[in-house]
């Protein structure tokens, strides 16, 4: 970061992630708007200035790809050309209409405000991955990106301990929830959402305790975040996130391992010593503390995990069951999906369940893209994203900070395909911010 407009920006990013966090995970409209309020506010900052990015990115792409998607989605077309896409969602529609007495609009999307919604989230995020990138060309950068969502997550792990402590009953004393009981009170209300920001801090958290270029104080720091983070995982008791801050504590200790590995000979000996004297007596006593925490808060999340059965594959109200129930609407819409955002309105038909239990996402990120696009475009989509994921592969050998970003990239990923997606601003802005320090150019 170069002079006080790179600073300006920096500080908008980060306060853009904590109002996304920290504002019921920006669930409600307001937050939202808030932080596309603050995301706008850093585009601006950057708008004048003479430099530019090198290359287009493929975060970028497909970011702003999901966003034309989406709009597409509410461009009024002809009748017959709807009709012959999804003849049965639009026949119902029509037949939801005339009962109500209303005119409606011949679009793809069967909820026109849910899909607004989800093109102003896709907008918001690409602003934020535009300054991100910009901010993620310096490796001052990067190191504040990441401990800015690394130190976000701890600070959301301490604001939950404090309100377990107390027995809170009550969000910050201000907000009691309604349709949740979560097991534990934090800023997202719902505990995989929870469970996932916090094994995203855990392992980033890692990774700048690995960073070579800080003070010992900074990094026993970083050590106190990740063990804290990891507690509260594990006490979340969402096994999703358990399962995937395994797999990201793998990816993160293995790309370090690798990068440790493949170092060059010359300068290695003082390197060596640095890492013996200073990196080993630090990691002993955090695993230490890590044993100990582990030990003490993972009684009942062994419980949870011990209790998973496979009835509840049989299940009519679980998840799985609402996955059979989701592809009936990929079958009756396969060319252009229901719509972002209208998942929830267009699913409860369709899922026998419906009467006891309904579900606003699908909780696996593959099926919603295509229940929501449709086929076609999710090809598309899928394309970009793995190009995108080819480039933050390749950063693998860029040091610590890199490997806490993959082991975050491996959280999200693994997460994502059994309970909800980064649907949530309070996640998908972490994410992106994160992913734009290994995507970035030169």
């Amino acid at each position: 970061m170069k002079g006080g407009r790179d600073r300006i920006t920096a500080g908008l990013v980060a306060l853009a992630a904590a109002v996304a966090i920290f504002a019921l995970g920006s669930a409600q409209r307001w937050g939202q708007a808030v932080v596309g309020g603050v995301v706008a506010l850093a585009v601006l900052s950057q708008l004048t200035s003479r430099r530019g990015l090198i290359e287009r990115s493929p975060l970028m792409l497909g970011i702003g790809g999901a966003l034309a998607v989406t709009v597409l989605q509410l461009v009024p077309l002809p009748d017959a050309l709807i009709t012959s896409l999804s003849e049965t969602l639009d026949g119902y529609r029509r037949d939801g209409a005339a009962v109500a007495g209303v005119d409606v609009a011949s679009t793809i999307t069967m909820d026109v405000p849910g899909t607004l919604r989800a093109a102003a989230f896709f907008a918001t995020l690409l602003g934020l991955a535009w300054v991100s990138l910009r901010l993620a060309a310096s490796e001052r950068g990067r190191y504040f990106l990441t401990a800015s969502i690394a130190g976000l997550a701890a600070l959301a792990a301490l604001v939950t301990g404090i309100h377990v402590l107390v027995g809170a009953t009550s969000l910050y004393g201000l907000y009691e929830p309604r349709h949740a009981s979560p097991p534990i009170l934090g800023p997202l209300l719902n505990s995989n959402h929870l469970g996932n920001l916090m094994a995203i801090g855990t392992v980033t958290s890692m990774g700048l305790f690995l960073h070579p270029k800080q003070p010992n104080s900074r990094r026993i720091v970083w050590a106190v975040a990740a063990v804290g983070c990891l507690v509260a995982t594990l006490a979340s008791m969402s096994r999703g996130a358990v399962i995937a801050v395994s797999a990201g504590f793998v990816v993160t200790v293995g790309t370090y391992v690798a990068q440790r590995l493949s170092t060059h000979p010359s300068g290695s000996r003082r390197r060596g010593e640095g890492f013996y004297t200073r990196t080993v007596p630090i990691a002993i006593f955090v695993l230490c503390c890590l044993s100990i925490a582990v030990y003490m808060s993972a009684g009942s999340m062994m419980q949870q995990l011990e209790s998973t059965k496979l009835d509840e594959l049989h299940d009519p109200h679980s998840k799985y069951a609402a996955w059979r129930s989701a592809t009936i609407l990929v079958e009756e819409s396969p060319w252009v999906g229901v719509g972002r955002g209208a998942f929830e309105p267009a699913f409860t038909r369709v899922h026998p369940a419906s009467s006891v239990v309904t579900f606003s996402h699908a909780e696996n990120e593959g099926l919603q893209a295509i229940v929501d696009w449709g086929i076609p475009a999710c090809i598309v989509l899928a394309l970009l994203a793995g190009w995108a994921l080819l480039l933050a592969i390749r950063r693998w050998n860029d040091g610590p900070l890199a490997a806490g970003a993959l082991g975050a990239l491996m959280v999200v990923a693994f997460q994502s395909n059994f309970d909800f997606g980064i649907e949530l601003l309070g996640l998908a802005a972490p994410v992106v911010v994160l992913f734009a320090t290994l995507a970035y150019h030169p």
